[in-house]
């Protein structure tokens, strides 16, 4: 059987029966028990679908419909979170994103009371991520200045922008 990821977003093409994935041989087939799994493709509910449900549950239904749709989709769901360390840790399980995660092990992380809120911490884990990121980059680039590397290695190298800060800092 197929493994699932959250960002594949297929219908479910999969045998749904015990039969349906054993070879069973001739004559035995009415002696062997058929046993079903229930499949729900949450990622392709619709919103009447989703409305119905009144339990957390709705956010990461809503999530994943919304995902499917848009991979770029930032969480915006104002219902309140019931069970955040649950479905901070589900989310982070079905997407493979760790930053969910991260926002658990956060000092703030009893601020968060919605998905707008998990927004909020992801976009600045991001900027966090990229002014970091940044920072080693230009480090790096002065260490380059410093050593004697022309104007022009460092713009081929790192960029123009960098290449005039490094050389004004080094």
């Amino acid at each position: 059987m197929g493994s699932f990821k959250c960002q594949d977003y297929r219908h479910w093409t999969y045998p749904k029966t015990l039969k349906e994935v054993i070879d069973i041989p001739d004559g035995l087939y009415e002696y062997v028990n058929d046993f079903k799994i229930h499949v729900f493709e949450i990622a392709w509910l619709s919103e009447e679908e989703i409305s119905r449900f009144t339990s957390d549950f709705r956010i990461v239904a809503n999530f994943f419909v919304n995902k499917r749709k848009n991979t770029d989709y930032i969480p915006d769901d104002p219902m309140e979170i019931d069970h955040v360390d649950e479905i901070l840790k589900l989310l982070s399980v079905m997407t493979g994103d760790n930053r969910y995660e991260q926002i658990l092990a956060a000092p703030e992380k009893g601020q968060v009371k919605n998905m707008c809120d998990v927004a909020e911490r992801l976009e600045k884990i991001g900027i966090a991520k990229g002014m970091a990121e940044g920072m080693a980059v230009l480090m790096a680039a002065i260490k380059d200045a410093r050593a004697g590397h022309s104007y022009e290695d460092l713009v081929a190298k790192y960029g123009e922008e960098v290449a005039k800060n490094a050389l004004l800092m080094k």
